[in-house]
């Protein structure tokens, strides 16, 4: 089980990383590149909670990845963390791809507004994986 608790912390770091270059981005006005990279930390961050209960956890999809670890009782998220899931998991595809958009691609269409939403929901989902691991 230490192994699994090692590993937890492992991607909780990358996790943390992934937010540090989000704000970055967010500084550098690259918007969509930081909304890609809280997708990334608040993934990392929920896959972290799940490692740290056993699990081997896979797949992208945020709102997922935290049913999983309420349905296996390891932990009980509330209406803000949800949220921030559900709100994060947009910008997996819609900041990369230029067909998420008619005639702009993702760099043309983020703001520097919903860049900093991203960060700010990614911030919750990072204390709330914090809060059940330490």
């Amino acid at each position: 089980m230490q192994a699994m608790q090692d590993e937890a912390k492992r991607w909780l770091r990358q996790a943390e990383d992934d937010h540090a270059t989000a704000n970055l981005l967010l500084e550098q006005g690259r918007y969509s590149a930081c909304a890609f990279h809280c997708h990334q930390a608040a993934e990392k961050a929920l896959k972290a909670l799940l490692y740290a209960a056993g699990d081997r956890p896979w797949g992208h999809v945020l709102p997922a990845l935290l049913e999983r670890a309420k349905s296996e009782g390891i932990a009980e998220p509330d209406a803000e963390v949800t949220q921030a899931v559900n709100e994060l998991d947009k910008h997996y595809i819609s900041a990369r791809y230029p067909d998420a958009y008619e005639a702009v691609t993702p760099a043309e269409y983020y703001t520097i507004g919903m860049a900093e939403e991203t960060v700010e929901w990614t911030e919750v989902i990072l204390q709330f994986v914090r809060q059940h691991l330490l």
